[in-house]
Order: C-alpha cells, then structure tokens, then sequence
C-alpha cells in the first residue's frame, strides 16, 4: 500500500507508514483498496501492518481504545471498496454449466487483515531476521488483541 500511496503523493509518516492514514487520510486508503480491485485484485489487505497499541501510543497519543477503532476502521475501509467495486452477479443462484460461463462469473471479493510483525513495531529492523529476543508466548500474547 505504502509504495501506491507514495506515487498518488502521499507522504507516508516514518513510523506508522501507511496506517498513519487512519488518522490523517482515511479516503487515500479506501481509494488505494478500490484501484487494486479495479485493476483486478480479489483480496485487499486492510491497511493496519504497522499499527500497534505502542506505536499509535507514542506517535498519536492513542489509547487502547482509539488503537481498537482504528483497527475496525482499517478494516472498515477495506470491506466498503470491494462492495463499491464488486459488479453484481450475473448468476448468484446457480452453478456455471461451462468453463466459458465461470471464467465470466465474478468472484468474491475479501479482505484480509494485516497484522503486521512485532519486528515493525520495534522499527529496528528485526522483521526481517525475526531475531526479536522474546519467547512465542509473547508473541502469542502481544498479537492476540489486534486480532480480536
């Protein structure tokens, strides 16, 4: 998303990266998920890789509670593109009876939900060696409320 929003003109803030939108742009967001479904994506990712209770804590002054909004709207902003970009379907009550009448039928449209790495919450870099020097259980821990 980050290096979409860049080229739209965005400015991405060094520590939230493109979820530091959710406060600052949310449209930018929702216009990126509808561009990638246009152009024929069937999954977009809700635009919450770099939050966290930390981060949004000590760059927006978040409480927990905030954090969790912006969570929900993340993926808010994510499910209203693929309703405002999915076409209606052309035969929602049967099976396709040819491979011509299915590769014509629209698929689905999803989203996932970006829970990012603790390594990018640490903005030190170990996301990329997972070199983190906490136990499984901890992480266990740490990501379970992002993803409730």
């Amino acid at each position: 998303m980050g290096t979409y929003m860049e080229q739209l003109g965005e400015v991405l803030d060094p520590q939230l990266w493109s979820a530091g939108h959710l406060y600052s742009n949310p449209a930018v967001l929702e216009r990126v998920h509808s561009d990638y479904l246009r152009a024929g994506a069937d999954i977009v990712t809700s635009s919450s890789y770099q939050v966290s209770y930390d981060g949004f804590a000590r760059s927006l002054d978040a409480s927990v509670a905030a954090t969790n909004q912006y969570l929900q709207d993340s993926v808010r902003l994510a499910k209203h593109a693929t309703r405002l970009e999915a076409p209606p379907h052309s035969h929602p009550q049967r099976s396709p009876k040819t491979v011509s009448e299915l590769l014509t039928m629209e698929r689905q449209k999803l989203v996932a939900a970006s829970i990012g790495t603790y390594g990018a919450h640490l903005a030190n870099g170990s996301e990329y060696s997972g070199s983190y020097g906490c136990t499984a259980e901890y992480l266990q821990q740490w990501h379970l409320p992002k993803l409730q």
